[in-house]
């Protein structure tokens, strides 16, 4: 079994120490236990650009499994913002009703997640869309949230099947790393990559699930 594991940083397990492993390690270690012979194959990029570019590139119907782990990168707001961005926000809130102030976070339905989309949609009934790793941010939390909202209600509409991480971790200091705080921890990893596994036993959309239920 081929797996495609396309995401930001936390698809290497960046940040964990030497011998432990990270969210996709996980998952295909439960694989391996089912019977079943996996080799991962990671990407990290986190833009919604880079995603596509990389998209156009593989030979997507070569994997037995593609998983998408979507990242706060994606969405159209800067990583790191800026004091004068979010005194611009601060303004814009207390100007405009909140319904209205909307408009200036995420689009509606971003045109960069709809090309994204697009490409995996002819591959959909072997692929795993994760929403975004919460983040501690508060400045970005706003953005990331909305962000994973479009992409559970797009996914779904279009009939990937979605997994939230959200539901298995929050963004709380005992599911990261004490030194880097924007990565999970090997705890975080561990729950995350069980859970997707249990996901994906649990989706009869996945194609490549048959295999495994065999053995």
């Amino acid at each position: 079994m081929k797996i495609l594991v396309i995401g930001d940083q936390h698809t290497t397990g960046f940040g964990l120490p030497a011998g432990q492993v990270g969210f996709v390690g996980h998952f295909v270690r439960q694989i391996s236990r089912a019977g079943q012979a996996v080799t991962a194959e990671t990407h990290s990029s986190a833009s919604f650009t880079d995603v596509r570019t990389l998209l156009g590139q593989l030979p997507l119907e070569n994997y037995d499994l593609i998983i998408w782990q979507s990242s706060e990168g994606c969405w159209p707001v800067p990583a790191r913002p800026t004091s004068r961005l979010v005194a611009a926000w601060q303004w814009i809130r207390r100007r405009i009703p909140a319904r209205s102030a909307l408009a200036f976070g995420v689009p509606e339905i971003p045109v960069e997640l709809m090309a994204v989309l697009q490409l995996l949609r002819p591959h959909r009934h072997k692929v795993l869309v994760m929403t975004p790793v919460p983040s501690q941010n508060q400045q970005l939390y706003r953005w990331c949230e909305q962000g994973r909202q479009l992409l559970l209600r797009q996914g779904h509409q279009q009939g990937f099947s979605v997994f939230d991480t959200s539901h298995h971790i929050r963004p709380t200091a005992e599911y990261v790393l004490d030194r880097l705080p924007a990565f999970l921890n090997a705890v975080a990893h561990e729950l995350v990559g069980r859970a997707l596994f249990d996901f994906y036993q649990a989706t009869p959309t996945i194609v490549a699930i048959r295999s495994v239920r065999k053995n």
